[in-house]
């Protein structure tokens, strides 16, 4: 969990009163689901949470716990794919991409300005 925490500060995600409330909702989501935060989470177990939790806080506290999860699982996806060599992949997928893009604008003889504007869109 400290590793989500640093992951919060380091984006700017959250400021520090901030994520210690979004470790919280995600330690208590997977107490109340009876998970490790390494386990595989559904959907439902989600929905579950957030309907009990509709009954007993208030509307925005729910909201906070639901961008906790979801920026967590994120994180998760993202640190697994870091893991597995697969954040290379897309990179150099999207770097393909972006070349692929450049041979074709060149090829319609667009202006450079424009072909460094649909670029940025790209990026």
């Amino acid at each position: 969990m400290e590793d989500f925490k640093s992951y919060l500060l380091s984006r700017h995600l959250s400021n520090e009163k901030q994520a210690g409330f979004y470790l919280y909702w995600v330690s208590q989501f997977y107490r109340h689901c009876n998970k490790s935060p390494g386990d595989r989470v559904e959907s439902e177990d989600i929905e579950r949470y957030l309907k009990f939790l509709a009954k007993r806080r208030e509307d925005w506290q729910v909201k906070q716990a639901s961008e906790a999860i979801e920026m967590y699982l994120f994180f998760r996806r993202k640190k697994q794919a870091t893991r597995n060599g697969k954040l290379s992949d897309v990179k150099e997928r999207w770097k393909s991409v972006v070349d692929d893009m450049k041979k074709m604008l060149r090829l319609k003889h667009l202006s450079f300005r424009t072909e460094q504007t649909y670029l940025g869109w790209v990026r």
